[in-house]
């Protein structure tokens, strides 16, 4: 399946798992629960199209301030 895949998909599908395995990690369960497959997707993409320095910890701070609101 992955052959069929565009390489920018695979990366932020990669990226996407990372982040969430971080949370678990870093005992943020209670922000996984609340989220959910297309938040994470227009999380993803708002965080791309501000071009921080670090992607991922800006995507990862993007999903635990838009879940605390």
């Amino acid at each position: 399946m992955l052959q069929y895949m565009k390489e920018d998909k695979i990366n932020m599908i990669k990226d996407i798992i990372y982040v969430l395995y971080d949370l678990y990690n870093n005992n943020f369960q209670f922000i996984l629960q609340n989220v959910n497959r297309e938040n994470l997707v227009n999380l993803y993409f708002l965080a791309l199209s501000n071009n921080p320095d670090n992607l991922l910890n800006y995507y990862k701070k993007s999903i635990i301030n838009g879940s605390t609101k």
